[in-house]
């Protein structure tokens, strides 16, 4: 098989495993990082990563508190730069 078809079959499922990777990752990294209230259960529900593999978007649900998923998101987005690091300190990637 060559290279060029063995990287094409490759591409697509290095986002998927990442994805995955960062599913199991985050409730931890989460914890970690952010201020979250005793009373609440943040539930990472999954991980999408872009295939150049620079984004990902993390789908989370809350249950059991007052805040509002809304104020939640906006708390983590603002974390987006600590987050970053986390990830970079925990997952080595490199481009083919």
């Amino acid at each position: 098989m060559s290279n060029l078809r063995r990287q094409n079959m490759d591409g697509p499922r290095r986002p998927l495993r990442l994805g995955a990777e960062l599913e199991r990752e985050m409730p931890g990294m989460i914890r970690d990082i952010a201020t979250i209230p005793n009373d609440m259960i943040l539930s990472v529900t999954g991980v999408t990563v872009s295939d150049d593999l620079s984004m990902a978007q993390v789908f989370f649900s809350v249950i059991g508190s007052e805040t509002s998923g809304e104020s939640v998101e906006r708390h983590l987005n603002k974390l987006r730069g600590k987050f970053r690091t986390a990830i970079a300190k925990r997952f080595v990637m490199r481009q083919h």
